[in-house]
């Protein structure tokens, strides 16, 4: 079971860990690192995932800096989205590339899960 730290303090680690991060380390602080390292692997795996699908959907930032015509290279999906639905009033084509957007990025999701858990399971 995971312990959480209190705020500002590193997260604890199992007595190995710690007796052989002070063999390999010199002094406190660098001590800690290697020990807490390993033991941030499943947050470090939520946060990447997260961080993946906020950026991915991610509809404000090219509105406000281009406005309903984007240029070539700033052409994103959410833009697509947006102007099927509500500027040409095809709301069935937005529908349906909103639903194919959230298909690809679970399949994204599934493929990024399985193949960092794979990596964490041999290891």
């Amino acid at each position: 079971m995971a312990r959480s730290a209190a705020p500002g303090t590193s997260p604890r680690c199992s007595r190995d860990r710690a007796s052989t991060a002070r063999i390999r380390a010199v002094g406190a602080a660098p001590a800690r690192i290697p020990a807490a390292v390993p033991s941030l692997g499943a947050i470090n795996q939520v946060l990447v995932l997260v961080l993946f699908l906020w950026t991915f959907n991610d509809f404000t930032t090219p509105y406000v800096l281009f406005g309903n015509a984007a240029p070539q290279a700033a052409d994103v999906i959410s833009i697509h989205i947006y102007q099927a639905s509500f500027l040409t009033w095809n709301f069935g084509e937005g529908s349906a590339m909103s639903v194919l957007l959230l298909l690809f990025l679970l399949l994204v999701t599934g493929v990024y899960l399985l193949v960092t858990s794979r990596r964490r399971s041999s290891a």
